[in-house]
């Protein structure tokens, strides 16, 4: 579990679905 969390590919996978989820949240708040 460790080695998953300090795995640069699992933090930018985190990362990305983070931003997935912020920019479909924006998106819905702007329409």
């Amino acid at each position: 579990m460790s080695d998953r969390a300090t795995d640069p590919d699992a933090l930018l996978d985190q990362y990305g679905t983070a931003v997935k989820l912020k920019v479909r949240q924006e998106s819905h708040r702007l329409s």
